[in-house]
């Protein structure tokens, strides 16, 4: 092989890579949350009539869409 056709091997590349803060864990942010909301005893005897093991329950500071009708139980809005 002649010099010419010997490639030179770099290296990897040096990369900085700025850590982010722990992040506070899912349950924390969801019971946070949850501890900001009050809901009435006869509204919650009414969805615990609704709700059966396997249930879920979605609690949203939106307001009823122009989707919603009376056919839709719910809408959820993704970005």
């Amino acid at each position: 092989m002649s010099p010419d056709s010997i490639k030179e091997r770099k290296g990897p590349k040096q990369q900085i890579v700025e850590a982010a803060p722990p992040a506070t864990p899912l349950s924390d942010n969801a019971n946070t949350a949850l501890d900001r909301i009050e809901i009435p005893p006869d509204a919650i005897q009414q969805i615990s009539e609704l709700l059966i093991p396997g249930s879920s329950l979605i609690i949203s500071d939106y307001g009823l869409s122009s989707e919603t009708g009376p056919y839709t139980d719910f809408i959820v809005l993704t970005h």
